[in-house]
């Protein structure tokens, strides 16, 4: 089955962002984009097997990223998918070079080549976190802070109007939504198909 965990818009295009599961495993990370509100789809990333992909940011029409970590069983070394293209291409970067157990639960880009996300390391008596920073877009990262207490990175404006996107159980479908709070207004619903079980 297919659960979606994000979704972006640039350029006129949506961008969902998700994981492929069997009722035990997560088989593959996957990005959809569509550029006619959901109608058709097409995968402009290739999928990429036992990892999850969670967040997505998009700083402009050109300039997004989108979080992911390898599940393969736990959670480890995690990366970022790049794209400077309005998401019709992505380059995978890791964080770090060494293998570590952890995943991003922050994310936050301030221009095309500045950005921080904070990683989430479990540790024996709960979580500790690491601040990361990069110059260069996404392509390297550097270590700033180890706290063992919350980080808070600066969220986007509220001006920008948030999407989200939820599984509609009784109709079976995806719905994209705009807005904040109790005031979400629908985007667009739609039926991803990604394959059948042979």
């Amino acid at each position: 089955f297919l659960e979606l965990a994000a979704v972006g818009t640039t350029a006129g295009r949506l961008i969902a962002t998700g994981n492929l599961h069997t009722k035990t495993i997560t088989l593959y990370g996957i990005v959809l984009a569509s550029d006619d509100d959901g109608v058709t789809w097409t995968e402009p990333q290739a999928r990429i097997r036992s990892a999850a992909l969670e967040q997505i940011e998009f700083l402009n029409a050109q300039n997004g990223w989108i979080t992911g970590v390898a599940v393969d069983p736990l959670a480890r070394n995690p990366f970022v998918l790049v794209t400077s293209d309005a998401g019709r291409t992505w380059q995978q970067k890791p964080i770090l070079e060494d293998t570590k157990y952890a995943t991003i639960g922050q994310l936050h880009f301030d221009s095309a080549s500045h950005g921080e996300l904070v990683l989430d390391v479990p540790q024996p008596k709960g979580i500790r976190q690491e601040l990361y920073e990069t110059q260069t877009g996404g392509e390297s990262w550097e270590l700033k802070q180890v706290a063992n207490t919350r980080i808070q990175l600066k969220s986007r404006s509220a001006d920008q109007n948030p999407l989200r996107i939820r599984a509609d159980a009784p109709t079976g479908t995806f719905v994209v939504e705009r807005g904040s709070g109790a005031a979400w207004k629908r985007v667009a619903s739609f039926v991803v198909h990604i394959a059948d079980c042979q």
